[in-house]
């Protein structure tokens, strides 16, 4: 269970100072508020330290909002008492009771209303609009931050629109609009820039939520260039939340590269920090991380103990996505544990706290496990019906990956343009400013202004020739990809197998029953897992081979042999090899070359090395190509292959081809790639 799935466990708190340099203020205003005898400003104290408490010891920040409560009564301040209202509301919210969060913000909103004080109630409206972002409610946490975003537009606050634009960009992100999602949070960081050297330390939460769309997008390195940028700005201001969110996304992005070792020390690091904090929803974040990442290092007790943690937290907050994540964790280590039974308790609790938030990919996920796990005791008609829901879950998960796929070309297309024109608005409306102080520099500025305008549409008419012949060039490999997952997931296969599974459950073989559906989902879950994968492992290409065709042996009892051979000077661990590449060839050679075919039926996949080149052969002993039928003629499967390999010359540069020789018995497929190994 890998993080880069679940983009959900990845938060950037927005709302949060600088630990030590807010201690020091903490021990500032505690001075003040002891010499301080005037009722109105004691008042304004206790509210600024409700608020800076609020990040570190939320049952101290209550305790002063609540004096700020009843001098605010007394002294009939309306503003303060609203205020007060909305920093206790704020102390709850980070201790996780959303219920009283809710009540107080209601009870602030009703005060500025009173008072007719719009810029209070912006404020508060952004609170709002986080508050559903940290309940994973993204799309009633966007009209409350724009509401914000009106506001301060209006007022020219610079700070908070960028900081609002963060917060919309973050919406946007988990809702999987990656187009939008990149024009907020360039507009933010174009906001911020024009401050020069005192950017705000939002900048640096900008930058590293750039690093999280880009890990989207499985741009590894552009994403680790923004979270490392992010963490030398926030040490830059000994921002110490700011450091552990972003050791958090960098153990997130470590492991996606599949360096665990790695990604544990930055999930630990950031965990060290959090602790000291009283946030439970940032601490049970830091543990569900530890806690997977001890998984992937295959420590299943020490997993146990942090998923086990993080799961009493999540169920005492009510967040059902992250509780998902969990359970769905822990169900996973008690299937390798071979307890079946609580495996499918914690699969079912996930499949139910998924559900509540609408993650298909969590519902698919907790699906499978209680197939896998009702098939372990023998229930198999629930593991079949169970297998049935997942495959309609993964149908509907494909087609939105497709399209998140095809949002990310779209956004990096747009990138420059959008960078462009925001510079061309801001000398714009920096001219307009100033043309109100003296209509002679309004004449001068606006001269200027027209020509870097047209310098700048000259710049972006070159820029969008040049990325639209790179998106043209993503949108088919994107095409590529989704031709390759179909011809993996062949319809006609999928139906014989899931026949033939049902046919063994009606006449009670159960062992056949078994390794069939073993096998089965264990190449389901290869597919799934390398749909996103450039290159993988020659080794594990193997592995997908030998479970597909051992499927077809026992669906066709035996009929076939084959035969795997590995030249010596071929280091299976380290070569790379597109996924699925030699799959369609073999089900040509199954299903069309031996179909006429009676005797000894052999299929040989053998791999070589020539020079700077792995030649993968694939050799059957069947009826061979019909001179008399149309050679053109292609499967999909083998003209998906083509098209692969095209665009793989196109972008790299090689040589990669397919022949084909119509051998005196059967058929040779030879595939020439450039040899690549890991680094």
């Amino acid at each position: 269970m890998k993080k880069n799935n679940f983009c959900l466990l990845i938060i950037f708190l927005l709302n949060i100072l600088i630990l030590p340099a807010q201690q020091k203020i903490i021990d500032s205003l505690e001075h003040q508020l002891i010499y301080s005898t005037n009722s109105l400003s004691r008042i304004e104290v206790l509210n600024e330290l409700s608020w800076y408490y609020a990040h570190s010891n939320t049952k101290k920040g209550i305790e002063k909002a609540d004096e700020a409560i009843k001098l605010s009564i007394k002294e009939k301040d309306s503003l303060q008492l609203g205020i007060a209202y909305e920093r206790k509301g704020f102390n709850y919210q980070n201790r996780g009771n959303d219920s009283l969060t809710i009540s107080l913000y209601k009870l602030a909103e009703d005060t500025y209303t009173r008072i007719e004080h719009s810029k209070r109630l912006a404020t508060l409206s952004f609170n709002m609009g986080n508050f559903y972002f940290r309940r994973s409610d993204y799309k009633k946490s966007l009209p409350f931050v724009q509401n914000a975003l009106d506001v301060y537009t209006k007022e020219k606050d610079t700070i908070k629109m960028g900081r609002i634009y963060n917060q919309i960009g973050l919406n946007h992100l988990y809702l999987g609009d990656y187009t939008a999602s990149l024009n907020a949070f360039q507009k933010g960081a174009f906001l911020f820039e024009q401050m020069n050297e005192n950017k705000p330390s939002f900048y640096a939460d900008i930058q590293g939520n750039l690093g999280m769309l880009y890990e989207k997008l499985s741009q590894y390195q552009t994403a680790l260039e923004f979270q490392n940028n992010a963490l030398k700005l926030h040490k830059k201001n000994d921002n110490q939340i700011g450091i552990a969110n972003t050791y958090n996304n960098l153990g997130n992005l470590y492991s996606a590269l599949k360096q665990n070792q790695k990604a544990l020390e930055m999930f630990n690091d950031s965990y060290e920090i959090k602790k000291k904090t009283d946030n439970k929803y940032s601490i049970a974040s830091a543990l569900t991380n530890i806690g997977i990442e001890y998984h992937s290092l295959k420590e299943s007790d020490k997993a146990l103990e942090y998923l086990n943690h993080s799961k009493s937290i999540y169920e005492e907050l009510g967040h059902n996505s992250n509780l998902s994540i969990a359970l769905l964790n822990i169900g996973d280590i008690y299937l390798e544990k071979q307890q079946p039974e609580n495996a499918k308790i914690y699969f079912d609790s996930a499949y139910t706290h998924a559900k509540k938030s609408e993650n298909k990919r969590q519902m698919f996920l907790a699906k499978e496990g209680i197939s896998h796990a009702a098939f372990i005791t023998e229930d198999y008609k629930k593991a079949y019906t169970e297998q049935q829901e997942a495959k309609a879950i993964k149908e509907s998960i494909l087609s939105n990956e497709k399209r998140d796929e095809v949002a990310g070309i779209k956004a990096k297309y747009e990138y420059e343009k959008e960078k462009s024109i925001l510079k061309a608005d801001f000398d714009k409306n920096k001219a307009i400013d100033e043309a109100e102080i003296k209509q002679q520099i309004f004449v001068r500025n606006t001269s200027i202004g027209v020509g870097l305008f047209s310098m700048a549409m000259l710049a972006v008419g070159f820029t969008l020739f040049r990325r639209k012949k790179e998106a043209d060039l993503n949108a088919k490999i994107v095409t590529s990809e989704l031709q390759t997952l179909r011809a993996q997931m062949n319809p006609h296969f999928i139906f014989n197998t899931l026949n033939s599974i049902n046919d063994y459950i009606i006449r009670n073989k159960k062992e056949e029953a078994s390794r069939y559906l073993t096998r089965f989902s264990i190449m389901m879950r290869n597919i799934l897992d390398n749909s996103k994968e450039d290159e993988v492992p020659l080794n594990e290409e193997i592995e997908f081979l030998e479970t597909y065709i051992k499927l077809e042996q026992q669906r066709l009892s035996n009929t076939f042999t084959y035969d795997i051979i590995i030249s010596d000077d071929i280091n299976i661990e380290e070569t790379l090899i597109p996924p699925s590449l030699l799959q369609p060839f073999i089900e040509n050679s199954i299903w069309h070359g031996f179909s006429e075919k009676k005797g000894t039926e052999l299929i040989t996949i053998a791999f070589t090395k020539e020079q700077n080149m792995l030649i993968c052969s694939i050799d059957d002993n069947g009826g061979g190509i019909d001179p008399n039928k149309n050679s053109n003629k292609k499967s999909f499967g083998t003209s998906s292959v083509q098209n692969r390999l095209d665009l793989l010359n196109k972008l790299k540069g090689s040589n990669s081809k397919i022949d084909f020789i119509n051998k005196k018995e059967g058929v040779r497929v030879e595939i020439r790639l450039p040899l690549s190994l890991e680094q």
